[in-house]
């Protein structure tokens, strides 16, 4: 008969207990579990995702501090005749207002971070004041002020000729806990590497984009609008990569398509911010919150009449709890090639037990009166279909086809063309379905990491799922 040892390979004269009742006295077995496995690493992402944020907190407030100190600076040299403020009077710091000039001021001279530390400099009677008392005049600080009794218009003074320690931090870069993905072009071609507001401010893209794209309404392009779809294309690079390790087979991680997705990341940032999909104040999200607006005026379509025989990208939104719980693509050929024939395909799924089992969608979502396994969040009658973005494979859709780099809507580079090429058929059917992908991965970033029930690693009628029995390119999750 076997042995058992405990963690430090002693032999145990009792077998540890087994069988369905004892999982909770079998620690090496449970903690070893693909549930906890999957618990213990999404705590460390929040980890790396907090101490991100943290970081990230802490370069943006140095750049304010610094900032501060620079306009302090220049108000104190134009009070000075030479215009060196390294010459000013206690009367010159005296007059400055409010005291977080004078705070700002001191802080770049003795700290290199991001906290004014007053009880480093306060007195004996540990108190740091504008002024040693109420009512001291300007005259009367030089004397009456010292190291043991010190206040900032004295402190201030004494540190204008010193120099500012206080370093600029660059900006942090996300990391998570699994190793990032390569991606390698292997064919030699020019990557398009312009940021979103290029696209933006290219009255041609934007003209073009807004005639082939439907279901969706086109915003006033300001400096505002520029900066966040700058924003987003920061925002969208670790969710990509988030994305790809997480979902994408380790074999698929240097797929074309993810890379195809890698070098749309500008054009489609610039597109979504310029239907009116993307939240205000970005830089409040973290990577794991919802960047897509609540469909509560006319940012969103709802998608029926005309749009139903559209094909492209579709949303679901839980109208119970007010919340984007999934991102999807129709293309093709066949009675799911639109809108609404996907969206009859997902009713009749959400009725089946079958399908519950495959896919998390109707698992928890199912339609009101079915038996389900119990992991339901909502019914599938709560749901609204939306359209994401949306093309008529009827009108002149050419400007999605084009692959040359000053025509281009989307980034079409040699290899991806080259991959298209490869599949046979008609290559600008298999540019619709690559761009319905696209949008459909690019929203599916979009979502909270909590509310979104997909798995999917998306491209896969195109190679990117790891299948043994392989999806006609025809056939659409």
């Amino acid at each position: 008969m076997s042995t058992d040892v405990d963690r430090y390979g002693n032999e145990l004269e009792n077998i540890r207990p087994t069988g369905a009742h004892a999982e909770h006295r079998q620690p090496a077995k449970t903690i070893n579990a693909e549930p906890q496995k999957r618990m213990r690493e999404e705590k460390r992402r929040m980890k790396m995702a907090k101490e991100y944020g943290e970081l990230v907190v802490e370069q943006n407030t140095i750049s304010d501090i610094l900032q501060c100190n620079a306009l302090v600076e220049n108000e104190l040299s134009a009070k000075v005749e030479s215009g060196n403020f390294c010459l000013a009077t206690v009367a010159n710091f005296f007059a400055l207002s409010p005291a977080s000039k004078l705070e700002n001021f001191i802080h770049v001279r003795k700290f290199n971070d991001k906290t004014f530390h007053k009880s480093k400099l306060a007195g004996s009677d540990g108190k740091l004041n504008k002024v040693c008392f109420r009512g001291q005049k300007p005259d009367s600080i030089e004397e009456h002020c010292s190291e043991t009794t010190p206040c900032l218009v004295w402190l201030a003074w004494k540190l204008r000729s010193s120099p500012v320690i206080m370093k600029r931090r660059s900006m942090p870069i996300l990391k998570t806990t699994l190793p990032q993905p390569v991606f390698t072009v292997f064919q030699p071609c020019k990557q398009v590497s312009k940021v979103p507001s290029e696209y933006l401010r290219n009255t041609s893209w934007t003209n073009k984009l807004t005639s082939v794209v439907k279901g969706v309404r086109d915003i006033p392009i300001d400096e505002h609008l520029m900066r966040k779809a700058d924003a987003l294309g920061l925002l969208l690079e670790p969710r990509l990569d988030q994305h790809i390790a997480e979902r994408v087979d380790e074999s698929r991680h240097n797929h074309w398509t993810m890379r195809f997705s890698r070098n749309n990341i500008s054009p489609m940032a610039a597109a979504m911010c310029l239907v009116g999909h993307i939240v205000d104040d970005i830089e409040c999200y973290n990577i794991a919150e919802c960047l897509l607006v609540a469909p509560l005026d006319e940012s969103f379509q709802v998608v029926t009449g005309n749009l139903s025989s559209l094909e492209g990208c579709y949303l679901y939104f839980d109208k119970q709890k007010k919340k984007w719980i999934r991102s999807g693509k129709t293309s093709g050929d066949g009675i799911e090639s639109n809108f609404d024939g996907r969206g009859a395909t997902h009713i009749k799924n959400s009725n089946s037990r079958d399908q519950m089992r495959v896919h998390p969608l109707y698992r928890k979502y199912p339609s009101k009166g079915v038996p389900n396994f119990g992991a339901r969040e909502g019914f599938f009658q709560n749901l609204t279909m939306y359209c994401a973005m949306a093309y008529d494979k009827m009108e002149d859709l050419s400007p999605l086809y084009s692959h040359d780099q000053n025509e281009s809507l989307f980034v079409w580079n040699k290899e991806t063309m080259s991959e298209l090429e490869k599949r046979g058929g008609d290559v600008q059917k298999l540019q619709r379905d690559a761009i319905a992908y696209l949008w459909e991965i690019f929203y599916d970033l979009l979502l909270a990491k909590g509310d979104n029930v997909s798995v999917s690693p998306g491209f896969e009628a195109l190679g990117l799922r790891v299948n043994a029995k392989k999806r006609s390119r025809d056939e659409f999750h």
